[in-house]
């Protein structure tokens, strides 16, 4: 039913609930949902990933520390970043989002407006305003109350999913989260395999998720 493996999720959903996330083999997602909310912004710095002790049968890759912090494929500027020692652990990923854009053989956009298994009302979309970098060192995702692709809001998805995943680790983010009702940011990690056994089945690990009304 899993495989182990987990993908980050960053969402910036709509109404009702943010993204789904899981605990197999896990991919991340990021993102935030929003319900009557105009402006979402979401994260505001970066992740980080570890791993513990190696398990017996696990391979380094698997146990390896993981960053998941902005958007360069490369290391980033001693000058101007600087990531957390964690000693103990092998930094496998990370993404500081020092870019000119998103940087897509790291992320994927997760797009449409089905609910999302959690009647969500936003389109996620891969559009500039919806999801961008501004080219300081910072993700922003933001969730708009307008009338698009017949839904009343739009907002942005990202994954890592079929481009990182990790079976055991440390995941870490640096977030600035929304205010507003309905606003439900999220950052999550869900089942690697969730094309083959769709979520809940595909297993969710929520590292993050909070109401816009109950900051």
């Amino acid at each position: 039913m899993r495989d182990g493996r987990l993908a980050f999720v960053l969402a910036a959903a709509a109404a009702a609930a943010a993204a789904a996330a899981a605990a197999a083999a896990a991919s991340a997602v990021v993102g935030c949902s929003a319900s009557g909310a105009s402006d979402a912004r979401s994260p505001d710095g970066g992740a980080l990933i570890g791993a513990p002790p190696t398990p017996d049968g696990a391979s380094a890759h698997d146990a390896g520390a993981i960053t998941v912090d902005a958007g360069a494929p490369s290391a980033p500027d001693a000058a101007t970043t600087t990531l957390p020692s964690r000693p103990g652990w092998t930094l496998e990923w990370h993404d500081e989002f020092d870019g000119t854009a998103i940087d897509l053989t790291r992320w994927s956009f997760d797009i449409g407006g089905t609910g999302w298994g959690n009647d969500e009302q936003q389109y996620y979309s891969d559009r500039p305003q919806n999801a961008h970098v501004d080219g300081a060192g910072t993700l922003i995702l933001k969730a708009f109350e307008e009338a698009y692709k017949g839904k009343g809001y739009s907002s942005a998805r990202l994954t890592s999913k079929g481009k990182f995943s990790q079976l055991y680790g440390r995941f870490e983010a640096r977030i600035k989260l929304p205010v507003g009702q309905g606003i439900w940011p999220s950052f999550w990690l869900v089942g690697a395999n969730v094309d083959a056994t769709p979520w809940p089945a595909c297993g969710e690990v929520d590292i993050m998720e909070n109401r816009g009304s109950e900051p």
